[in-house]
């Protein structure tokens, strides 16, 4: 009886040990950062990759690509992706540069593409680059098959 009671009291002190150490670091990096708002009214952004000149690329799920200023005041629709079927958790995922962007140019998104055999739709990974406000050069790296409702 007495080792549990040592075991139960031994794992309550080291969560009040922990907890203790967690709310000293969330005062010591509260005071080292500011959170600021940029960009709001979005409608479920999934994806958000920030470009060389200090905008943004932002993916909703319901297939828009935005294109929003570094300061959030503008923001431009971006044409040019590939049919994308928006349904419970499919839609227009996630965004990430190239790790050689700035020499390349190539975006990598991943979506929902109706694309290929079967009904439904399926994850794909494309990759295309941005020009203007387009998305030109879309080239499909990978498609799942098969399709599912």
């Amino acid at each position: 009886m007495k080792i549990k009671t040592v075991a139960i009291l031994l794992v309550c002190g080291v969560f009040a040990v922990t907890s203790q150490a967690i709310d000293a670091k969330s005062k010591e990096l509260s005071t080292k950062y500011e959170a600021k708002l940029l960009i709001d009214d979005l409608t479920i952004p999934w994806g958000m990759v920030q470009l060389p000149d200090g905008s943004f690329l932002v993916s909703e799920r319901s297939g828009t690509l935005l294109h929003i200023s570094q300061d959030g005041q503008s923001r431009k629709p971006i044409k040019g992706l590939p049919e994308i079927v928006s349904e419970g958790q499919g839609g227009l995922l996630d965004i990430e540069l190239d790790p050689n962007y700035a020499d390349n140019g190539w975006l990598y998104f991943s979506l929902s593409s109706p694309a290929g055999d079967g009904e439904g739709n399926n994850t794909a990974i494309v990759r295309g680059k941005l020009k203007s406000d387009t998305i030109q050069n879309v080239e499909v790296l990978y498609k799942a098959t098969p399709n599912t409702p």
